[in-house]
């Protein structure tokens, strides 16, 4: 009884609960481990592309406040008059982000 209860534990456990994938799939996109994300809310594990022209992946990461930062592709260079519309995971994959035009006021 004991030995159930403790497995159970450990895979009720969102760190432990998800398998880890092979780190590149039959297409070579990279498998992102889940971690902390914007806000603090937790991301699953997803497969990202293994590079992005124009752009530079950033890992998760944990800021000054304490607060949790989401990985992320981060623009190379600022597009004036736009903002970056930073991409997310879903269906355990990285969608890309996009650059929305600024509305003129």
């Amino acid at each position: 009884r004991t030995l159930l209860a403790a497995s159970f534990l450990l895979t009720a456990t969102p760190a432990l609960a998800q398998s880890t994938p092979p780190p590149v799939a039959d297409d070579g996109w990279l498998w992102q481990d889940a971690h902390c994300g914007d806000g603090n809310v937790w991301v699953e594990g997803f497969y990202r592309e293994p590079h992005r022209d124009g752009f530079h992946w950033i890992d998760a990461y944990v800021d000054a406040n304490g607060d949790c930062v989401g990985a992320r592709w981060e623009p190379d260079v600022v597009v004036e008059d736009h903002v970056y519309v930073y991409g997310h995971r879903h269906d355990d994959r990285w969608v890309s982000g996009f650059w929305r035009a600024i509305p003129a006021a």
